[in-house]
């Protein structure tokens, strides 16, 4: 105890917590004492020793009796329970099968086995398995032609409306380009009606659409464009110099003469249930970004299932909040199109500010929205007015850290799913005073496993490699016939068999059936609710010359703030300054990938298997990052205000008037915080757009000055 001293603890024993004691000293004959009859009885003690104590004592007829004392307070009686079974079930398998590996012993009752993979897997149900996503709408369209179907600062389309745009579009892509089934064709928009319309129009030619977001680097766009081969893109003139130059654009916005002598009826269908609906491209480990097939009857499963779970009605309003290039953007147009609701789009300052987001929300009277975790959170922590019609908010792509406040107007609803499941594959709604909410429940027609190392199911409690089936799953990866056999595979148990994918994400089951989620298996992470293979962002540092070598992890050292960094080992004696790295990722990479700091070593910390010891990485400081320019001080009130609110936010000793928000290591969450906390100190109303628009501390003090000039001009210009 003296060399050990470990911390003391009242409530603990210092060195162990469970204990397991066997008595195996049995007397035939019982016990006899001379003039007394003895025998046996049960002491209940008011107080547990350990945590857990197995205690087991031999009979007189050679078999073993055993006993499970708990404490109340770190288990329930039915986990204790379960406990004493896996025990029993794997000292029937040794005695069954002595010469058995470790490995094939197993701990699942064959109750538990029914259980995990038949009972709560028992989710068939019917959906329309013979519809297309624009065969559903063309109903709508049908039925109610002068609802509105899609509205925002763009402008606004009816049902009729949207439908004969599109099917312009669609009889232009069969004729001039030779579109048809399972031919992606890529589109490069801003969110709103432009977008939606070229989205269905795709649709109704019998293409796969490809959504491309236009923020990301050209690189990446280039890459995208040119590995699904698609012979035209769908954009605007805004965005063609970010296009290859080589590939065919149809431009929204300026060929509308070339589209308006297209037919406005609805072409032949050509695609069924089984063709690809979209082709959505997620961060790969290799370096290059990988394409996901989803076809029609999955995304078709899940807005049926959703449009009953939610309520949905004709003519309520959906929000249009998701980016472009993130399947959530599916599950929230095409919810709203096959339901005859109202999709509402607002302008990026709204989306990225959570108090005027609200404001939105309760102004548009919005029924229901996908927002990503963060963005809940920081609207869960704002008063709401009493009449919001907001009754749903869903949220997933990161960890929910707590359950809703009971004052909140509307349930929230945790869901999990990669982008090769479409979307979600399991739900389930958090009610207040959860703790840390599950990712629930498989939705209908989705099938979850959760299993060890070999493919077996594990019991309730226990960690395993979750693994879904069913109708959710994505047919596969574009062009990559390799990997997709890797991560989607047959599986059987319990006389269910089934084609699953490896979702590389550890969970483990609770006692009602529910999901956790633990963490992941592999390199691949979540930040702010984006997917990014860290492998992807290390192939894509070791391009650049004056690198060497390089570890990419995530950090977590303020509570909620989670980003990467990056550890390099330079190629020469000086290492490459932050904003090099910058440009040079984000020649690549988007900005949500590019590392929040980056640490120079003089070599990587080794395991003694030769693998980058990632606990030994050290923390980054707080010094001002080699940004390759001098730092400048702040020249006057508001700068200063700005500064020393970016020093707080980014853990920076000192913020130069001339360093860049991002390249310091800021990101959009950080982003609203610096908005929030500059509205407070200077009474003005920052945008959080500002930060991205003028990413100085100078360049947008600049911007605050002008809007305090012009609030004062205002209040003193003459009425009238």
């Amino acid at each position: 105890m003296e060399e050990l001293a470990p911390d003391r603890d009242p409530s603990r024993n210092p060195l162990f917590q469970t204990m397991f004691v066997l008595q195996n000293t049995p007397d035939e004959h019982g016990w006899s004492l001379p003039g007394l009859d003895v025998e046996p009885f049960t002491v209940t003690l008011p107080d547990a020793k350990f945590d857990l104590t197995l205690m087991m004592s031999e009979d007189a007829d050679g078999g073993l009796r055993g006993a499970l004392e708990y404490r109340t307070d770190l288990f329930e009686r039915d986990t204790v329970a379960r406990l004493a079974g896996h025990l029993g079930t794997l000292l029937e398998t040794v005695a069954r099968e002595p010469a058995a590996r470790l490995s094939r012993l197993c701990l699942l009752t064959a109750e538990e086995g029914r259980r995990t993979v038949v009972e709560w897997n028992d989710t068939a149900a019917a959906f329309p398995d013979t519809a297309t996503l624009h065969g559903l709408f063309e109903e709508r369209a049908a039925q109610q032609p002068d609802t509105v179907a899609v509205e925002g600062p763009q402008g606004t389309l009816t049902y009729g409306q949207l439908n004969a745009r599109a099917n312009r579009i669609a009889h232009h892509l069969r004729i001039r380009y030779g579109v048809r089934p399972d031919m992606p064709v890529a589109v490069c928009l801003e969110r709103g009606p432009d977008l939606v319309t070229a989205v269905l129009g795709v649709l109704k030619a019998g293409a796969p659409y490809v959504p491309l977001d236009p923020d990301c680097p050209a690189e990446r766009l280039a890459y995208m464009v040119r590995d699904t081969a698609t012979p035209v893109v769908l954009t605007d003139s805004a965005h063609t110099g970010r296009l290859p130059s080589d590939v065919p654009l149809l431009l929204l916005d300026e060929d509308t003469a070339t589209l308006a002598g297209e037919p406005v009826t609805d072409p032949r269908p050509t695609a069924a249930p089984h063709h690809l609906a979209y082709l959505i491209y997620t961060s790969g480990s290799t370096g290059r970004p990988k394409g996901v097939q989803v076809e029609h009857r999955s995304l078709v499963n899940l807005v049926h299932w959703a449009a009953r779970e939610y309520g949905l009605e004709p003519g309520q309003r959906l929000a249009l909040l998701a980016g472009v290039g993130f399947d959530a953007a599916a599950w929230e147009l095409w919810l709203g199109l096959t339901r005859g609701a109202t999709c509402c789009v607002t302008t990026e300052t709204v989306r990225l500010t959570p108090h005027l987001l609200r404001d939105w929300l309760c102004e548009q009277r919005v029924h229901a929205t996908f927002l990503s975790t963060p963005m809940l959170e920081a609207l869960a922590a704002l008063p709401w007015p009493a009449d919001s019609t907001l009754d749903y908010v869903l949220t997933g792509g990161d960890r929910l850290r707590m359950g809703p406040s009971a004052k909140l107007p509307f349930r929230v609803v945790n869901n999990y799913g990669p982008t090769e499941t479409t979307v979600l594959a399991t739900s389930t709604v958090v009610e207040p005073g959860d703790g840390v909410p599950p990712i629930g429940r498989p939705i209908p027609n989705s099938l979850v496993f959760v299993v060890d190392q070999h493919g077996r199911p594990v019991p309730v409690g226990v960690p395993g490699e979750l693994l879904i089936g069913g109708v959710p799953v994505a047919r596969g990866y574009w062009g990559r016939p390799e990997l997709t056999e890797e991560r989607f595979t047959a599986y059987e148990a319990e006389g269910v068999s089934t084609r699953v994918y490896r979702t590389g994400d550890l969970v483990r089951w609770r006692a009602d059936g529910q999901l956790d989620f633990l963490r992941r298996i592999d390199n691949q992470v979540k930040i702010r609710g984006n997917r990014i293979e860290l492998g992807e962002v290390e192939s894509t540092l070791l391009t650049h010359p004056g690198i060497g070598e390089v570890s990419v992890i995530v950090r977590e050292d303020t509570p909620g703030d989670k980003r990467l960094v990056a550890y390099l080992v330079a190629t020469g004696a000086d290492a490459p300054s932050t904003a090099d790295l910058h440009a040079h990722l984000g020649r690549f990479l988007p900005d949500y990938m590019i590392p929040a700091a980056f640490v120079t070593l003089e070599r990587l910390p080794l395991t003694a298997n030769g693998k980058v010891d990632r606990a030994a990485l050290p923390v980054p400081d707080h010094q001002r990052p080699d940004l390759g320019r001098e730092y400048t001080a702040p020249r006057n009130a508001v700068e200063r205000t700005v500064t020393a609110v970016w020093q707080e936010l980014l853990g920076i000793e000192r913020v130069g008037v001339h360093d860049n928000f991002f390249q310091l290591g800021g990101h959009s969450l950080l982003a609203t915080q610096v908005a929030s906390r500059l509205r407070k100190s200077l009474r003005v109303d920052v945008p959080v757009r500002a930060v991205f628009d003028s990413p100085t501390p100078a360049q947008l003090a600049q911007g605050i000055a002008d809007l305090m000039m012009a609030a004062i001009t205002a209040q003193f210009a003459p009425a009238g």
